[in-house]
């Protein structure tokens, strides 16, 4: 198998994470340096982010910055990090307050970790194409 690169790795983890834990959009991942905030241009702020992850009606669109995420693994990390909020965030026109962070994002998070670090996932992962349409 040749040597992957981090972006293509994260298209695996992602394909992986989609058959198991389905968030109900498409998911678009991007890979830029820096991931950018809601207007689609990074900013001094945005810069400091490992990762971020935004709605639109039809799909959801996680960024993990090239330039924070050096390797693969804080990658493939951030990649899960940004996963989970598409996995939980709410239905299409169906909103509420929820912390961002709370006991219902780490226990899916951790279940999703748990799944790709310890049940096996980062190998089943690398049965998953490692490009995808953009």
């Amino acid at each position: 198998m040749p040597k992957l690169t981090r972006e293509q790795r994260c298209f695996q983890v992602l394909s992986w994470m989609e058959s198991l834990w389905p968030c109900g959009k498409p998911c678009v991942f991007k890979f830029p340096e820096y991931a950018p905030d809601l207007n689609g241009r990074p900013t001094k702020e945005s810069k400091k982010l490992y990762g971020v992850t935004y709605r639109d009606s039809r799909k959801f669109l996680i960024y993990v910055s090239s330039k924070n995420c050096i390797t693969k693994s804080s990658c493939i990390e951030t990649l899960i990090h940004e996963y989970t909020h598409a996995y939980l965030w709410p239905p299409a026109c169906v909103e509420f307050k929820r912390p961002e962070h709370g006991p219902v994002y780490w226990t899916a998070y951790g279940e999703i970790m748990d799944a790709f670090m310890e049940g096996g996932g980062s190998d089943e992962s690398k049965n998953f194409p490692f490009e995808r349409g953009r």
